[in-house]
């Protein structure tokens, strides 16, 4: 082999080691930016779950319409980061931001997400029936009392998931 062809072999063996290690560099800020902004909408979740406690009481306050548009609102908008969280596709991230999360594929946080998705169900079934029964009624009632009831362990749920999100991006 001559002098040239070494020198060849050795540019083109340097400029594949650069470019893999811009490429694996590249992979792992995208793989950054995905954990930050899952770990960013887990967290999310929590503010929401108090969020919807608190709606309801402004609703049981004051039937005032507003307050059942914010409470609808804030509750499309945790289940459909859920949804988003548990089989991937979009969620809300901002206001005017929707952002597309992969399905999440480790077993644990699966199984934490249905965990969480099952305490979901009766408090969303709560909060349909705090919208759409009389305020006078001992039903309204109730659904108040279930939401505030579940609310607690609502939380400590979505905190676990927060906590399983931070130690796999890790």
């Amino acid at each position: 082999m001559t002098i040239r062809r070494l020198r060849l072999i050795a540019f083109f063996g340097v400029f594949i080691l650069i470019a893999s290690s811009v490429l694996v560099t590249f992979w792992a800020l995208q793989t950054q930016r995905t954990d930050a902004r899952i770990i960013n909408l887990a967290g999310r979740q929590r503010i929401l779950i108090q969020k919807m406690a608190l709606q309801v009481l402004a609703v049981q306050i004051s039937d005032d319409p507003l307050y059942h548009d914010q409470l609808r609102l804030t509750e499309s908008q945790f289940e459909r980061t859920l949804e988003a969280l548990i089989a991937g596709g979009p969620a809300p991230y901002t206001e005017d931001t929707i952002i597309t999360l992969p399905p999440t594929r480790d077993p644990a946080i699966l199984a934490q997400l249905e965990i969480v998705r099952d305490i979901w169900g009766e408090i969303d079934q709560a909060i349909h029936a705090v919208l759409g029964t009389n305020p006078a009624s001992s039903a309204f009632e109730q659904a108040v009392a279930e939401v505030q009831r579940l609310s607690p362990d609502f939380l400590n749920q979505m905190d676990e998931t927060v906590r399983m999100y931070e130690a796999a991006a890790a």
